[in-house]
């Protein structure tokens, strides 16, 4: 009632959008109960191995019935010898099992010759690892659970975002009295419970394919690393092409390590053996490899001075390539970001958020396989500031960001997000019949050595967790040594660890923390909140999105119109339930309602490096 109050203040129109907003919201609460008591066919429906794979196992179990029918015959063969009496009995026990072995024969027979018109079949047509998942209608991504509760979850924070932004101005409305300005704080803060809500009973039924999610996406990470230690290590060192990629790139760590991420992307997509010139790297005179692992056991060098890349056509038959950086690439090769393997295209879309993060998350997972000691003094942080679970972790960028790449943000502004994720959480424990979490834990990670102090100043019921000597270490001073490396790696890691993260994309810290989440969960697309930008990559192909609802700008404003199909390249998300881009069909640029578009995935052929899956599938079956 008090929301309908202050939108009546405002205006007729205001009015229709809070009423309509809070109906809305309690309608996405009413079907996600109501999509509860289909999740049995959703699991029933969802992927199975792929054919070939599902007959195998068919095999595999008339194999394992032959044997037992092969035991009963010999305990029916020995009684017969040790006890003449049973003889008919025994007669007749043998006449019901050769039965059995007779059906079960004419079986094996069956699948035997169905394996093989499998086999031949993909033979003819799709690579092993494209055979992953290939079940067509009931798999599409626009029917999967999990896409249409994550389409959900979205559409619930971006109709939170309009009304939160709208109440927001109205209550700073200077011409409004202080106590309706309380009143719609008030409002907000109800709205803020009722949201949590929503999306707890959207993540109770995300849970739903909690097992079927974590398999599937546990078994594509083995398969990707399995195809990059292949590329790395090949048989013939001498023989193989090779991409090599000069490190000291004149910036940060996260710049240069997405700069290497760039480069390894293009060696996999042209399959050439990745090689890593880190001489006298800024962070390190020792190179990458006395921080992280070797990114080869056999091949680390290049037979002679690399040609710079001319096009992937133009450049085949070169030994060696080295790349400019990607700002300066000529001919562009379809490997760079945001495309994500086509063979991987259907698993990723049907179970991750955001098919093109987890992908770089597993490229640089690759690349940052810390060194033992490394590895040893992280967990031994870890242990010392009690960093434990559930977590949020907070990434701060000041300094020399702030006023020439970024904005200043405030502790506040980074803590609204924390104390909204507590509350969701809470409430979840609650409906699950749990007590309440006593620790609220956050992770801080900055290189502002003031920021720890003030947010433990500021929130006292929640408990931070921090080292200020990585903060000054981070400083511009002392940034470039090993020292500063070490506490940057550290912040990544452990940022990456956390349960939630809030940040500003527009750090290459906060971002490379996101893209490290993704390989400790099967799908963390949602575990993190920008402050300023969405998700990029530096160098990026175009970042699209599709219309899926008309929309007509209002007269006046800085909207554009949109027609449901039309293509919109993304400029940002202003978090006010308004995103900016171009309008692909008609070129205007500026405002559209962020719920009437959803995001396109692009794929590309990147090599599937069949040999590296040789075995793979019986590996994850715990046969090999």
């Amino acid at each position: 009632m008090l929301l309908v109050q202050c939108a009546m203040m405002a205006s007729p129109s205001m009015y229709r959008v809070f009423f309509l907003s809070t109906v809305v919201i309690w309608m996405f609460a009413t079907m996600y109960v109501l999509r509860v008591g289909t999740g049995t066919t959703a699991i029933k429906d969802s992927p199975n191995a792929v054919e070939s794979f599902e007959v195998m196992e068919e095999l595999e179990k008339q194999n394992i019935q032959l044997k037992e029918i092969a035991e009963k015959m010999r305990v029916i063969e020995m009684r017969k010898l040790s006890q003449p009496n049973s003889e008919e009995e025994g007669n007749d026990l043998l006449g019901v099992v050769q039965s059995q072995l007779i059906a079960c024969n004419k079986k094996n027979q069956e699948l035997s010759t169905e394996i093989k018109a499998v086999h031949l079949k993909n033979a003819n047509t799709k690579s092993l690892p494209e055979r992953i998942e290939q079940k067509s209608d009931a798999n599409d991504e626009k029917n999967s659970i999990d896409s249409l509760t994550r389409s959900t979850f979205n559409q619930i924070t971006e109709l939170w975002y309009f009304i939160q932004s709208s109440l927001n101005n109205l209550k700073n409305d200077k011409s409004l009295s202080e106590e309706r300005s309380n009143q719609i704080s008030e409002v907000i803060n109800d709205i803020r419970s009722r949201k949590s809500a929503a999306l707890v009973e959207v993540e109770l039924l995300q849970d739903l394919q909690k097992e079927v999610r974590e398999r599937e996406m546990q078994k594509l990470g083995e398969l990707v690393q399995r195809r990059f230690h292949y590329l790395q290590n090949p048989k013939n060192c001498d023989a193989a092409k090779k991409l090599v990629c000069n490190l000291n790139k004149g910036c940060g760590f996260g710049c240069q390590l997405h700069h290497v991420t760039y480069c390894f992307l293009v060696a996999i997509g042209t399959q050439r053996t990745f090689v890593l010139d880190s001489k006298n790297w800024r962070y390190s005179h020792e190179g990458w490899e006395s921080v992280f692992k070797p990114l080869s056991e056999t091949c680390t060098r290049a037979s002679g001075n690399p040609t710079l890349w001319n096009g992937e056509e133009q450049s085949k038959n070169v030994k060696d390539l080295t790349l400019p950086i990607v700002d300066g690439m000529m001919r562009r090769p379809p490997y760079l970001p945001l495309n994500v393997p086509e063979d991987l295209y259907s698993k990723l879309v049907q179970f991750h958020g955001d098919p093109a993060v987890w992908w770089l998350g597993q490229v640089v997972s690759y690349l940052m396989r810390p060194q033992q000691w490394l590895e040893k003094s992280i967990a031994e942080f870890e242990k010392a500031i009690g960093f434990s679970h559930p977590i949020v972790g907070i990434h701060i960028r000041r300094t020399d960001k702030v006023g020439s790449e970024a904005a200043f943000h405030s502790v506040a502004e980074y803590m609204t997000h924390v104390v909204d994720w507590y509350e969701k959480i809470n409430m979840k424990r609650q409906r699950q019949q749990k007590p309440p979490l006593d620790n609220k834990l956050v992770y801080v990670a900055s290189d502002d050595t003031n920021v720890l102090e003030e947010a433990r100043r500021l929130y006292p019921d929640f408990k931070f967790l921090g080292d200020t000597e990585i903060s000054k270490n981070a400083g511009t001073s002392l940034r470039y040594s090993k020292t500063g490396l070490v506490g940057v790696l550290t912040d990544i890691i452990l940022l990456s660890k956390c349960d939630y993260i809030v940040g500003t994309f527009s750090s290459q810290v906060s971002r490379v923390a996101y893209e490290l989440m993704q390989t400790l969960h099967p799908d963390a697309a949602s575990y993190a909140h920008s402050l300023d930008d969405v998700f990029y990559f530096g160098g990026q192909g175009a970042h699209s999105q599709k219309v899926i609802y008309d929309h007509d700008a209002k007269p006046g404003s800085d909207e554009i119109s949109l027609h449901a199909g039309d293509f919109v390249g993304v400029a940002g998300n202003h978090w006010d339930g308004f995103s900016k881009g171009v309008n692909r069909r008609t070129n205007a640029v500026g405002l559209y309602p962020s719920y009437k578009v959803v995001e396109v995935i692009t794929k590309s052929k990147f090599p599937t490096y069949d040999e590296a899956s040789i075995g793979f599938f019986n590996r994850t079956k715990g046969t090999n």
